[in-house]
């Protein structure tokens, strides 16, 4: 957390422009949303959500703190997509209200929240745990969604998504040029995406501008690049090879476009990753009118078939109630003191007999 801290107060400096390492980056990130203590987690969100909302971090920062959704805690995990998604929101707004930025512009990529995409990716290919995640990859699927559904949202930005994702398919890993693991999450990206904007109409031309990507990213073969056909490429994909674990290939960028990395086994869970691992209700299907009016009308027959025997049973009741009046004696109902009386009363009675008889 000190350290944290100490990151923001150099932000904070006057003059002075924060430039961490790759390494630096990874670690930093390790450090908030992988710390063994749920109060350094919260702690440290919440400082880099504020950190974020008053412009002291760039937009980077935010793929960051988008990783919190895939926590252990469902409580936290919904905080973080809370912040995750008032980021985006806050960021957008700002946007609107400056005139001379926009995709194009070169202080985009710190800006636009659309440029988080490379720093997510790059973050979980570097992950601790990924590994472990294989091949369902569902925090991966979390992450991807909650990014994905808050920055569509009211906005046409899906083409350029798409080539954003080609884009970086074209390029190696700057710290692991043998690993697909980012290969790897550009294709759940891309499949993420396409779920989150089925039944959106959107422009399906090829973006025109310039594109940003980080230096995390080294472009594989200068030669063989092509520009990339949004989202075609990736719906009709050539399975060429499956592994997901890093394992080194010798392809060409045109090569790497065509093949789908993600593992057979491999299935989207929106549901589950929407509502961050909280299985969600069953939407209930709605019945047809004339099934709905049977139904009613059976169970009205029902009902008055139940109500004759319901009143024999009364009577029956009533009637056996009335049998055991007829058992009972009199003399059983009277009060305690009624009864004293009268035994009294017999004894006199009794008395008075054997005196006539005498």
């Amino acid at each position: 957390m000190a350290c944290f801290d100490g990151i923001l107060q150099l932000t904070e400096s006057q003059g002075y422009q924060l430039k961490l390492s790759m390494q630096d980056f990874i670690h930093l990130s390790h450090l908030i949303y992988r710390h063994p203590s749920l109060r350094v987690r919260r702690s440290s969100s919440r400082s880099l959500f504020e950190a974020l909302k008053q412009m002291k971090l760039t937009i980077r920062f935010a793929s960051i703190l988008l990783l919190g959704v895939c926590d252990s805690n469902q409580d936290h995990a919904q905080l973080v997509k809370k912040y995750s998604c008032a980021i985006i929101q806050h960021f957008r707004a700002l946007i609107s209200k400056t005139t001379s930025l926009d995709l194009d512009s070169k202080m985009s990529y710190e800006t636009y929240p659309e440029y988080m995409l490379p720093y997510v990716i790059f973050l979980i290919a570097h992950d601790s745990n990924y590994q472990n995640e294989s091949p369902s990859f569902l925090n991966y699927q979390k992450i991807l969604f909650t990014y994905f559904d808050a920055i569509t949202k009211n906005t046409d930005n899906m083409s350029f998504m798409y080539q954003l994702i080609n884009k970086m398919k074209q390029r190696t890993d700057a710290l692991d040029a043998d690993s697909t693991r980012h290969l790897v999450i550009c294709d759940m990206a891309a499949a993420v995406l396409h779920r989150c904007t089925e039944g959106k109409s959107y422009d399906t031309k090829p973006y025109p501008g310039r594109m940003f990507i980080p230096g995390f990213f080294k472009v594989r073969d200068v030669a063989n690049q092509v520009p990339a056909t949004p989202h075609k490429t990736h719906m009709t994909p050539k399975v060429v090879n499956n592994n997901s674990d890093g394992a080194a290939v010798d392809l060409s960028a045109i090569d790497a476009i065509k093949t789908l990395y993600l593992p057979k086994e491999f299935k989207l869970n929106d549901r589950m990753a929407r509502s961050l691992g909280v299985p969600a209700a069953t939407p209930r299907r709605k019945k047809n009118a004339a099934v709905v009016t049977k139904e009613k009308k059976r169970r009205k027959k029902s009902s008055a078939g139940d109500a004759t025997p319901s009143k024999k049973r009364t009577k029956k009741k009533k009637s056996d109630d009335d049998d055991d009046d007829d058992i009972v004696s009199p003399r059983s109902r009277l009060p305690r003191s009624a009864k004293k009386n009268e035994t009294y009363s017999d004894r006199e009675d009794d008395e008075e007999e054997e005196e006539e008889e005498e």
